[in-house]
């Protein structure tokens, strides 16, 4: 013969009141960012709680037209995964960019641009230093493949490498500033790499170009640096893309 346990509804809510809290919390803050949204999936062990879904759907049963709740959420995160890698890429049309992504880089100086950022070099020009070069802002809706290109120069004849560093940031301010330095609150280096110019341009007529492009596909942001008039490696780095996508 078993003994039983009985817990009270205000019991329950005690025990599990911070963690639900947090849950909705999370929830919320989705919709803050994505206040469209046709449904939500609820899935993880978790989620098989009826007092969980019941708080869910008291929440946000208002602002979302579909909460859903599959058979067995717990292993719904595994077998949502397997899917996902074995996926045909045509199946997810979008993302959502959780930050702006770009590259410092030198630009001409401009009046409004604070003191310390000025640069002189030896042909007696003024550059400002620290400038960040948007590739894709916060929240843009970015398609599954998309590209983004901007051409970058040397700033001196001898130089034989240029340093590009990549900068993240999550702050709202970004999502509208065009004009901002990775020097700014919030902003984030996620990587950087070398790319080398041969001694032999230093003697072209023009300035070598280098153009950085960057690729928007699943799990990671792969950024090319390939050149645009002189013989040159073509090279790749990658970093994570962090996305939210419905």
């Amino acid at each position: 013969m078993y003994d039983t346990l009985t817990i009270r509804i205000g019991d329950l809510e005690k025990i599990f009141g911070k963690v639900v809290e947090k849950i909705l919390g999370l929830i919320e803050g989705q919709l803050n960012v994505n206040p469209n949204l046709d449904a939500i999936l609820v899935v993880g062990g978790f989620s098989s709680s009826p007092y969980l879904m019941k708080r869910i759907q008291e929440k946000f049963s208002s602002k979302v037209g579909r909460i859903l709740n599959p058979v067995d959420p717990g292993s719904a995160v595994c077998s949502g995964s397997v899917a996902f890698g074995a996926m045909d890429a045509e199946v997810m049309l979008s993302r959502k960019s959780r930050k702006t992504y770009g590259i410092c880089s030198c630009r001409a100086y401009r009046m409004d641009d604070p003191p310390d950022k000025i640069w002189i070099t030896e042909d007696g020009r003024s550059w400002c230093r620290d400038a960040f070069v948007p590739f894709v802002l916060k929240g843009d809706d970015i398609p599954v493949d998309h590209s983004v290109k901007h051409e970058f120069y040397p700033l001196e004849r001898a130089d034989t490498n240029i340093v590009f560093d990549m900068y993240a940031s999550s702050t709202s301010e970004t999502s509208s500033m065009r004009q901002s330095y990775v020097t700014d609150r919030g902003m984030e280096l996620v990587g950087s790499w070398t790319y080398p110019i041969p001694r032999e341009a230093e003697k072209m007529a023009e300035i070598p170009s280098i153009e950085v492009e960057m690729f928007f596909g699943r799990a990671m942001i792969e950024v090319a640096a390939t050149p645009r008039n002189f013989q040159g490696p073509n090279t790749m780095m990658s970093v994570k893309f962090e996305r939210n996508f419905f």
